[in-house]
């Protein structure tokens, strides 16, 4: 496309207007303070600036003030004439009719009349100097202290007391400077015990301007000023005055001692208003430059960042530093670039405003006649030649302020629209812009060079919002995504974090050392050239969203945070690889402003940096910047229940059986690049809380005595204690009722649990008894069972025995006496023998093996068969699967049923061919269960009862009854023995199952 070129620049240029930059920031009511007319201001040991006025004081955090008013907090009524901390951390807050404390947001006013008030200062162990007219309008020093007044009169011929006035420290003694009524000034010394007496001064200083003031150690000092610009300091002893330093037009001519280089916020005397010098940590200030611009000033206090504030009539100022300048928003609005001509002419291109041209201190509008000047500008470049390149909404103008010749670049298919960024390849004599999903290079004429796109599989994603070229001549663009352009190549690189995600880059610069930096939604990132990848830094603070990073010199790199700007040190980093604050732009030092750098940054060729903002453009000359220290933020404890806590106050105590308690939380901190956050815990081993936006802390169900509850603040999204102290803590005690304690309510719950757990324990102790006894009469019982059991048969065999006497067959009688005696000793020995048994020991004593029982059985069977020879068979039968002897059962179980089963079944059948006695033993597969079976093919039960009944020696037989209870009552006692008789006219049949734990 043909290359559209214009002429003439102008076809309106507006009437310039005068571009004054902001160099201050005005507080005010709107801000809090009480009253504008600012008397005094004193910064405190905690940060805190305090601004005393002729309606009340008010503590500025940095943001706003915090009034103390007398109808509001009770302060006393009067103009402030003095602010001052004593050692306890109470500001004195000392007005012209009275005097009152402050600690936290607690107010205490004490009883001290100071109505004719002339000046006032603390002396030591709490005490409060002062000097006033009494009643009848003489000039007093009182003292006051504990709650007692101590007043001394001057001599008559004082006619004024002037402020300040200063207490020694070191010597405790009060000076002060007194107009006489010889028009005369002079030093006097006042004593605790109330002698006064004058310092000789030299002549050649009675009459020059003078100030009191402390020295480093705490001693009163003496500045004199005889001449315009010149200061003399005098150490003041009981010996008279002995010269410290002086100065001349704001230098030290006799240097400083380097003790004094510590000491800050003193003004020193001169010869008009105008001549006032402010001295702190060993610079002079000269007010005059403050006062031609903000009229009569009452005080000044730089505070610990630096931040330098005035009091004035209408209200208090915080001044710019020198390298600082803020643009008004309304003569520069939405800047989005800026850049500079030949000439030094800065041009700041408007997103909406057209371009604005910078000459000195005057601003006008710039309007180019194209076809492209209907849109908006964004950030602008110069060649070598000087042309300048304004990307536009359309494409790009080119301008050459010389000639004020305007044309266009050509266009191309895919670039003639939107351009956000312009960058000028000095080696190659290119102008490069970045668009949406491309770039496009031109050469110095306007003509296209090449456009770019995508390259292979990689494709250019969003807009392109910057553009640079590092040490080794790649080219970098950033936007949605960043890309490494290789321009013989034609190759593009695509890079992403270790998730895969991109990086969204807004800006980008190579510093010194050849890193190439970048400002992304991640954080503040370098190019690590040996893994080939984007590192973020290894700091939580810069890992948040960055819009700016400019390299300020070899030394020192610009870096927007939130708010403010950084300045990092680039020597430090490159050495170890972190993150080193050298400096900080903030609001610490005026700069109020919203995201610095939104749009970037641009150094022109004096090296100065204009900064864009969302709200202002400003200014920084880098070579009147300081080193400033990083300040964390402080935290007090406020409040607790609506109470007030005090600055030194560690500890707070709730109500009796109180138990719940809302702590308020405040916190200082000038230098704020993201919102702070809380977190707590109420010892130092229980876990943290979750981070919280919330200023204050609820914390209930306290347990009884002192909880430690543990505060730490960060930055809102990150982990960084940005705090001075790592955490801090406040004691919390608690007294409860003993009947509200924690351990009251478990403790009766305990003795009930006691009480009811040793009522069951008597009771099962008692009933155990009770069943111990009852067992143990069952035991008896089954014991005279078996007693009787046991002669059961000896007298059957008795009557045998008889039988054979009575025939003469003594040899036969005398043998089965014999044997009788030996089954009575086995029937005695299977009685008393003991077994192994799980069972309760009582039992125990009862068992037997089964092996011994049936041993026992046919020695009985044997003994039955001598007496009644061939009158029956008799057989045992066992499974292989049962040992006899790992079987127990209770003793002679089965000789009562196999004596029946003879006596009853086999022996009246008269038929010894067929009668047949047979135990068999025998194994349950399922359940496991011992089966005992006493079969015999005798009369029956039946017939042998008939049979009794019929006999003439006919008797009742208790055996079988007697084993029957006998193995009822082993039942009873746990033994689960099942007893079965079958019995018919061909036999009878007994069947004993015994459970499965009856085996070893």
């Amino acid at each position: 496309m043909t290359i559209l070129a214009l002429w003439l620049l102008v076809i309106g240029t507006l009437q310039a207007q005068s571009l004054e930059g902001v160099q201050s920031i005005r507080y005010s009511k709107e801000q809090g303070l009480p009253q504008c007319q600012v008397t005094k201001l004193m910064q405190d040991s905690r940060g805190y600036i305090w601004a005393g006025t002729k309606a009340g004081v008010g503590r500025f955090d940095g943001v706003r003030f915090h009034p103390f008013t007398a109808s509001r907090e009770g302060l006393s009524a009067g103009e402030v004439v003095h602010l001052e901390e004593d050692e306890d951390g109470f500001v004195w807050i000392i007005t012209t009719q009275g005097v009152s404390k402050i600690s936290g947001d607690s107010v205490q006013t004490l009883p001290v009349p100071l109505a004719g008030l002339y000046a006032a200062t603390l002396g030591g162990e709490r005490t409060l100097w002062y000097a006033k007219r009494d009643a009848s309008s003489r000039f007093v020093v009182g003292h006051y202290a504990e709650g007692r007044l101590q007043e001394t009169p001057l001599s008559p011929g004082v006619t004024s007391v002037h402020s300040p006035m200063r207490y020694d420290k070191l010597h405790h003694d009060l000076y002060l400077v007194g107009s006489y009524d010889d028009d005369s000034e002079r030093l006097l010394r006042v004593t605790r015990e109330g002698r006064i007496t004058t310092v000789d001064l030299p002549k050649q200083l009675q009459q020059q301007s003078k100030r009191l003031l402390y020295g480093p150690r705490g001693e009163v000092c003496i500045a004199f000023s005889r001449e315009v610009g010149t200061v003399e300091l005098y150490a003041l002893s009981a010996k008279g005055l002995s010269r410290i330093a002086s100065s001349v037009g704001g230098r030290w001519v006799e240097p400083l001692p380097i003790a004094w280089y510590g000491v800050s916020n003193v003004i020193l005397p001169g010869l008009h208003l105008g001549e006032l010098q402010f001295l702190n940590y060993g610079e002079l200030i000269n007010l005059s430059k403050y006062i031609s611009q903000w009229g009569y000033i009452t005080d000044m206090v730089v505070n610990h960042q630096g931040g330098i504030y005035l009091g004035t009539e209408r209200g208090m100022l915080q001044v710019l530093p020198d390298a600082i300048q803020l643009y008004d928003a309304k003569l520069l609005p939405e800047v989005w670039g800026c850049v500079a001509g030949d000439d030094g002419t800065i041009y700041a291109s408007s997103f909406t405003h057209e371009i604005k041209r910078i000459r000195g201190d005057q601003v006008e509008s710039l309007s180019l006649t194209s076809e492209l000047d209907q849109g908006y500008y964004f950030h602008p470049v110069r060649d070598s030649r000087g042309v300048l390149y304004f990307p536009h909404s359309k494409g790009v103008i080119r301008y050459n302020p010389k000639s004020g010749k305007v044309s266009e670049l050509e266009r191309t298919g895919v670039h003639e629209q939107l351009c956000f960024y312009t960058y000028y390849d000095a080696q190659r004599r290119l102008i490069w812009g970045g668009g949406m999903g491309s770039f496009a290079i031109w050469d110095e004429e306007g003509k296209v060079q090449r456009t770019v796109t995508q390259y292979k599989s990689v494709t250019i994603q969003g807009n392109i919002l910057s553009i640079t070229r590092d040490s080794v001549g790649s080219y970098w663009l950033g936007g949605r995504e960043i890309y490494r352009y290789d321009y013989d190549t034609g190759a593009l690189v695509r890079y992403a974090n270790e998730r895969g995600a991109p990086y969204f880059c807004m800006e980008m610069a190579t510093d010194a050392y050849g890193t190439t930096w970048f400002a992304t939604d991640m954080g503040l990132c370098y190019y690590d050239a040996k893994q080939d990848q984007i590192c973020v830094v290894d700091d939580p603070e810069f890992q948040e969203v960055t819009a700016l990073v400019l390299p300020i010199d070899s030394e020192r790199l610009l870096v927007s945070q939130g708010d403010r700007l950084c300045i990092i040190d680039l020597k430090a980093f490159h050495h170890t690889r972190r993150v080193k604050l050298w400096g900080y732009i903030d609001a610490s030092n005026g700069f109020r402003v919203e995201e610095p750098g939104q749009a970037g940054a641009y150094m022109d060729s004096q090296g100065n940096i204009w900064v864009t903002s969302s709200s202002q453009l400003a200014s920084i000359r880098p070579k009147l910047l300081r080193p400033t220290a990083t300040h964390g933020a402080k935290l007090f404890f406020s409040y607790y229940n609506n109470t007030p806590i005090l600055y030194n106050q560690r500890r707070v105590s709730l109500p009796t059986n109180r138990s719940s308690v809302t702590i308020s939380l405040t916190t200082l901190a000038y230098s704020r690049p993201y919102p702070l956050v809380y977190r707590y815990r109420t010892s130092s081993t229980a876990p943290w809380s979750k981070a919280q936006d919330e200023d204050y802390i609820v914390l209930t169900n306290l347990p009884h005595g002192t909880t430690t509850l543990q505060v730490q603040v960060l930055y809102k999204g990150t982990d960084k204690v940005c705090s001075e102290q790592e955490l801090y803590e406040l004691e919390i005690s608690v007294r409860r009722a003993f009947y509200n304690q924690v351990w009251f309510v478990p403790s009766i719950v305990l003795l009930l649990l006691l009480a009811i757990v040793g009522s069951v324990l008597l009771l099962l102790r008692t009933k155990r008894r009770l069943s111990e006894t009852i067992t143990q009469a069952q035991v008896a019982e089954m014991d005279t069972i078996q007693a009787q059991l046991n002669p059961h048969f000896v007298y059957n065999v008795l009557t045998s025995v008889q039988a054979k006497v009575h025939l003469q067959k003594t040899e036969e009688a005398e043998r089965q006496l014999v044997s009788l005696s030996r089954l009575i000793r086995a029937f005695l020995h299977s009685s008393i023998q003991s077994s192994v048994s799980a069972l309760d020991s009582t039992l125990a004593q009862h068992w037997t093996t089964l092996q011994r029982e049936l041993e026992l059985t046919e020695q009985f069977v044997s003994f039955q068969q001598e007496l009644h020879p061939d009158a029956f068979a008799f057989q045992i039968t066992i499974e292989e699967a049962i040992s006899s002897d790992q079987v127990c059962i209770p003793p002679m179980l089965l000789q009562p049923f196999v004596e029946n089963a003879i006596s009853h079944g086999l022996l009246p059948l008269n038929d010894a061919r067929r009668a047949m006695l047979q135990v068999s033993i025998s194994l349950d597969q399922q359940g496991g269960a011992i089966s005992i079976q006493i079969a015999d093919n005798g009369i029956g039960i039946q017939q042998a009862q008939k049979l009794q009944h019929k006999s003439k020696l006919s008797y009742h037989s208790y055996g079988l009854e007697l084993t029957k209870k006998r193995i009822h009552l082993l039942n009873r006692l746990g033994y689960a023995i099942d007893l079965g008789i079958d019995s018919s006219e061909q036999g009878t049949t007994i069947t004993l199952r015994l459970p499965p734990h009856y085996r070893l």
